[in-house]
């Protein structure tokens, strides 16, 4: 989890971040980022007992939510410096088809509203088991034509800077 801190560049974005986690699991990502002095939120469901209690234990803030196709983002007080979302499940339907373009569109709609004006987004995205692949060349296409990100794409991770 350090060495995700550190691989993201966190330690050059500054100090005193925003942070939110979708997705959050246990919230070690979280804990490593308060350590080093940011404002940390986590997003998971509560479905899942280890993580519950890792986020009492460490005493880490979260919102309880699904990330479904094409519903909103809860809104929160603020804007974020950095979202992140690491092995995500969230992008997957309930048959296990990934997201399209349309749902990828409307989620990353919903990030940008929710970032600072030079906030930054990366998503680290598990493996298709039936294509091989982490994102499909239309979900590709669909977060590099949305217009309000610059994105770059390395293996398993998608990083994404508002534009």
């Amino acid at each position: 989890t350090v060495f995700r801190y550190l691989l993201l560049g966190v330690p050059n974005l500054g100090t005193g971040l925003q942070v939110l986690d979708l997705g959050a699991g246990t919230g070690y990502f979280l804990v490593v980022c308060r350590h080093f002095g940011h404002h940390v939120l986590g997003i998971d469901v509560s479905d899942e007992p280890l993580y519950n209690e890792c986020f009492e234990y460490f005493g880490l803030p979260r919102v309880e939510h699904r990330i479904e196709p094409m519903q909103p983002l809860p809104e929160f007080a603020n804007r974020f410096d950095l979202i992140t979302a690491f092995m995500t499940c969230f992008n997957w339907h309930e048959d296990l088809r990934p997201w399209g373009a349309e749902p990828w569109r409307f989620f990353l709609k919903e990030i940008r509203d929710r970032l600072t004006e030079r906030g930054q987004a990366v998503f680290k995205l598990n493996l298709n088991p039936k294509t091989g692949e982490y994102y499909s060349a239309e979900v590709r296409r669909t977060i590099r034509g949305c217009g309000f990100f610059k994105s770059r794409f390395f293996l398993d991770y998608v990083f994404l800077t508002a534009s």
